[in-house]
């Protein structure tokens, strides 16, 4: 990315450009404005960067700690502190390095970082420091105070992503960490586990809520009444269950009534029988759900993905409709096979459109 012009091509054809430039002045206007040009290349190059194990990373570090100019362009970064290769070149200056020149991008506004190495978690504190106010940001493998810490220093962040957070090796199992009050006011996206959840939606204003790992009936139950507490209304929730059933949605109603987008995913394991989708009592729940219009659903259903699918699909779907008159959309994803089928209500025709012909 960093790599000078020349490295790309052949020094014969400056030379064979300067040999048809007589005149000085023609000349000295040809070099300002490669100079202008580079400079404006810059936003484009700079502005979107990766940082991967290797020497590379090292090298792209090191321009934007020696130049501010360049580091003023960077808007977002997605850097692998990860040393899955066991390259000796990223302990532990080159990942300091790498971490100095994320701290030194003044308009960054989104961050992921995979901070998990085999011997240690990196952390977040190393960030601080800071002059950035990001928008964004990920945490790969890492969920611990420290993060918190770095937290509390983002007033503007609107969305947060905590990946697969791991403990790190022969290390005891810590308490949830504490995230003060006053933290991540504009917060409105949050995904990750329910205990993290359970953590941050409190006091912010969560509307769109995504929970990674399966999360049983007696282990949401409890923790319903906690995660409303949010100071806006959810309208998204996107979770993973072992089942479809009517438990579930009458207790998701009963918390969360102004949800507008649901998804479920339904653990791989478990097969769902397709009498149970359109069974009364599933459908009786949906139509406690009054403001629902999205509806996604991850499964393993042989029926509703082999030869008669568009039927069984279109029946499930008109019966859905019947009980949740606002819905207008579904999406049936199918765990085993990967195939997305999308569903949308016509009002004119009253009947569902699909985004597959049938003899697909």
């Amino acid at each position: 990315m960093a790599s000078h012009l020349s490295a790309r091509l052949p020094l014969e054809i400056f030379n064979l450009i300067i040999s048809f430039t007589s005149d000085t002045g023609t000349l000295c206007s040809l070099v300002r404005c490669c100079r202008a040009f580079v400079v404006s290349a810059e936003v484009q190059l700079y502005g979107t960067l990766r940082f991967v194990p290797g020497l590379k990373a090292i090298q792209l570090a090191r321009v934007l700690v020696r130049c501010r100019r360049r580091a003023s362009h960077v808007f977002s970064i997605s850097a692998e502190l990860v040393e899955r290769d066991l390259q000796p070149s990223l302990f532990p200056a080159g990942v300091k390095l790498i971490i100095q020149a994320i701290v030194g991008c003044p308009n960054l506004e989104s961050l992921s970082v995979s901070w998990r190495s085999w011997r240690v978690n990196w952390p977040a504190r190393l960030l601080l420091p800071n002059t950035f106010q990001l928008h964004r940001f990920v945490s790969w493998f890492q969920w611990d105070q420290s993060i918190c810490d770095f937290l509390e220093t983002q007033s503007s962040l609107k969305e947060l992503n905590i990946v697969r957070p791991v403990q790190p090796r022969d290390a005891a199992p810590e308490p949830e960490p504490h995230l003060a009050d006053y933290a991540l006011p504009f917060l409105s996206t949050f995904m990750g586990r329910l205990a993290q959840a359970l953590v941050i939606l409190p006091g912010r204003p969560i509307t769109s809520l995504t929970l990674y790992g399966p999360v049983t009936l007696s282990g949401l139950e409890p923790a319903l009444p906690v995660l409303v507490q949010s100071s806006a209304r959810i309208e998204y929730l996107s979770l993973q269950a072992e089942e479809l059933s009517a438990n579930l949605l009458t207790l998701l109603s009963a918390y969360i009534p102004t949800l507008i987008y649901l998804e479920i995913r339904i653990v791989r394991s478990a097969m769902v029988a397709y009498s149970n989708l359109t069974s009364e009592s599933v459908c009786q729940a949906m139509s406690l759900l009054p403001n629902m219009k999205y509806f996604r659903l991850r499964l393993w259903c042989p029926q509703l993905f082999k030869e008669m699918w568009f039927d069984a699909q279109r029946d499930v779907a008109l019966d859905w409709k019947e009980y949740c008159p606002t819905l207008c959309k579904i999406v049936f994803e199918s765990s085993s096979h990967g195939k997305v089928i999308e569903w949308t209500f016509d009002d004119e025709a009253m009947d569902w459109v699909c985004s597959l012909d049938e003899d697909e």
